[in-house]
């Protein structure tokens, strides 16, 4: 699928895919959130990606680096889970995706 107007390269990345057969439709969407990013752009993008992919009537799958740690509450945290619940998607992965000398992170994402 082509999302290249909705993204923005080193800021919102995302591409898309349709897969169907006999019976379901699947849209998979694939994201990077650059860490740097400004996250309202982000989300806006994310929203506008979602939006065009909810006209394909597929059961939506995301997932990507959304550099949000979901192991914190934080304003951005709450910012995804809002928009994703609006489209009726949620994390599923409750384990750290990145461990480092310092720090424990579940900053890799997967939406159903």
């Amino acid at each position: 699928m082509d999302l290249q107007r909705l993204c923005k390269e080193k800021v919102f990345e995302a591409c898309a895919l349709l897969v169907w057969n006999n019976t379901e439709r699947v849209g998979v969407l694939f994201l990077y959130r650059a860490p740097t990013g400004n996250i309202n752009y982000c989300i806006g993008q994310l929203e506008a990606t979602l939006i065009y992919l909810k006209h394909t009537k597929a059961q939506l799958i995301t997932f990507g680096d959304t550099n949000i740690n979901y192991f914190i509450d934080n304003h951005k945290k709450d910012q995804l889970q809002m928009l994703l619940k609006t489209f009726n998607l949620k994390q599923v992965i409750d384990f750290p995706t990145r461990i480092g000398s310092c720090s424990v992170l579940l900053i890799d994402s997967f939406f159903l």
